[in-house]
């Protein structure tokens, strides 16, 4: 299953890191770009389809052939988090948080993995890393609302996230964003907000029951905004065509 806006970006070249791991170091007489995109672009196809490790192999051939070409990466991060190698899946989308640093795709991604490692203050940060990349990106908003919710650790912040969310977010986010802005109105003593949030309190209910499960079935991104029900149960992972 997909969700959620497609993802594609047109990177520039960016800095090589000071360790390149498994990877052989370009020079500028090998560095190809061009054929860097288009092995992602083979290699996300073969991930939407499910054959990891042909994807794998695409994808290592990319960066192979542009060690700094953030996409490959942070899609060679998606291969490994969806086989469940959380160590190797943070690597790579901490290498394509640094080759894209003003996109907040991988740095997603990164708080998704640190999430389901039960690194809840880190995915916090990473989320919040995000919203620093772009800061009108909601469904950095809504993961970084729906973390602190679920784990008790609402902030300063909390507040304006959930009223951005009751404003722009889908009908259950709204429903959810709201009934919370309404809790937080009655804990200060004041009058709650009305209206019918039965959907809320449903997504209040997979919100709290997210922490552990809720990262074994992400999707991909194509062209329609994620449902709380999705994000919640499931995960997200943004993946570059």
């Amino acid at each position: 299953m997909r969700c959620a806006w497609l993802a594609a970006i047109t990177l520039l070249a960016g800095c090589a890191s000071s360790s390149n791991g498994p990877y052989r170091t370009p020079s500028a007489d090998t560095r190809n770009t061009v054929e860097a995109q288009r092995l992602n672009r083979l290699g996300s196809d073969r991930l939407d389809d499910g054959d990891l490790d042909r994807a794998e192999q695409l994808l290592g051939e990319s960066i192979q052939q542009d060690l700094w070409y953030g996409p490959a990466h942070n899609n060679l991060g998606v291969v490994h988090l969806k086989r469940g190698d959380l160590y190797e899946a943070a690597h790579e989308f901490e290498s394509a948080r640094k080759l894209m640093p003003g996109h907040p795709d991988p740095r997603m991604n990164l708080g998704l993995t640190l999430e389901k490692a039960s690194r809840v203050d880190e995915a916090i940060t990473a989320y919040a890393a995000a919203l620093e990349a772009y800061s009108d990106h909601l469904p950095a908003m809504q993961a970084l609302a729906r973390l602190q919710v679920s784990a008790g650790k609402e902030d300063e912040r909390t507040a304006g996230l959930l009223r951005e969310i009751a404003l722009r977010g889908d009908p259950a986010w709204q429903a959810w964003a709201t009934r919370r802005l309404g809790k937080q109105i009655i804990d200060l003593g004041a009058t709650p907000l009305r209206g019918n949030h039965s959907s809320g309190i449903e997504v209040d209910r997979l919100a709290k029951n997210s922490g552990d499960s809720g990262l074994h079935m992400p999707h991909h991104f194509v062209g329609r905004q994620m449902s709380l029900v999705e994000f919640t149960t499931y995960g997200v992972i943004h993946v570059f065509p």
